[in-house]
């Protein structure tokens, strides 16, 4: 079955088939680092930005690091990143700040615009 499975994927014009997570880090063909480490940081935040900041799936200052990370290589992904941790430590004011930021580099970036209306809004809550 699996080698049926295989030859389907080769007899595909010009079609290859999708590396596994262990292939990809094996074979150079890996992700940009801004994106590996967003990725970091999405794990380190966890699933929910809402969830309060002593919860177990938040680890503020690894999420920070790795934010610090994506900052120095694109920086207004880096804001973004910065103002997600910033929210979920609780801080909307500083949050807020970083979220602009992102916006005056890239100002259609959708997550920065969804994060600083987030945050306002609880802040005139």
């Amino acid at each position: 079955m699996i080698r049926a499975k295989e030859e389907s994927w080769s007899n595909r014009a010009g079609a290859t088939k999708p590396l596994t997570p262990a292939q990809e880090r094996n074979s150079g063909k890996t992700r940009s680092g801004s994106d590996s480490k967003s990725n970091q940081i999405r794990q380190a935040i966890g699933p929910n930005t809402r969830s309060s900041a002593g919860s177990p799936q938040f680890r503020a200052d690894k999420a920070e690091k790795y934010a610090r990370e994506v900052l120095a290589l694109v920086p207004f992904l880096g804001n973004t990143e910065m103002g997600l941790v910033e929210e979920k430590r609780g801080n909307n004011d500083k949050a807020a700040e970083y979220f602009q930021a992102s916006l005056d580099e890239n100002p259609d970036y959708g997550e920065a615009k969804a994060g600083l209306e987030r945050v306002t809004k609880e802040a005139g809550a």
